[in-house]
């Protein structure tokens, strides 16, 4: 899918995206939700996905599983040519019109956003925060690392494509 924004945009802003291209663009990690936890058999997802009247309910509960997996960090979305656009979507609500997204262009990194985005990326890595403006993550080594929330970020989520 290619999309060019070319309207001037917020950093921040909700938007509805309806099921249909909601299914489209997560259709393997739909699938493999309802065949992992719903216990669906592969003849049942192709049915459901490829619905004309979608179970919206159904299709909200798992929108909403997908991006409290993800964690923090979201999903990071990518639109246009060379990258012109990247972002996170997180998760708002669904209703029948499809699904409400909140788009950012880019997280708000605050020093309890970067910790939950490197904790969930990094599981085994130890990591906390001073509350204020110092991130701090031990790789294990014995030698945290200390960061700022942008350059923690940066090292630990964009340089690795977490």
């Amino acid at each position: 899918m290619r999309k060019v924004i070319t309207e001037p945009h917020e950093s921040v802003r909700e938007t509805v995206i309806p099921w249909k291209f909601f299914v489209q663009i997560f259709r393997i990690h739909l699938s493999k939700e309802l065949l992992q936890h719903y216990g669906t058999s592969p003849g049942e997802i192709n049915e459901l996905l490829n619905a004309d009247d979608l179970d919206w309910p159904l299709m909200g509960e798992l929108a909403e599983r997908l991006f409290t997996r993800e964690g923090a960090a979201g999903f990071r979305i990518t639109f246009g040519l060379s990258s012109e656009y990247n972002g996170i979507m997180a998760f708002v609500k669904s209703s029948e019109d499809g699904l409400t997204v909140k788009v950012s262009d880019r997280p708000e990194l605050t020093v309890d956003f970067v910790e939950d985005a490197i904790a969930k990326a990094y599981p085994d890595y130890t990591v906390w925060t001073d509350g204020e403006d110092r991130v701090y993550v031990d790789e294990g080594d014995d030698d945290p690392v200390l960061l700022s929330p942008t350059d923690a970020y940066q090292k630990y989520i964009v340089e690795a494509g977490k």
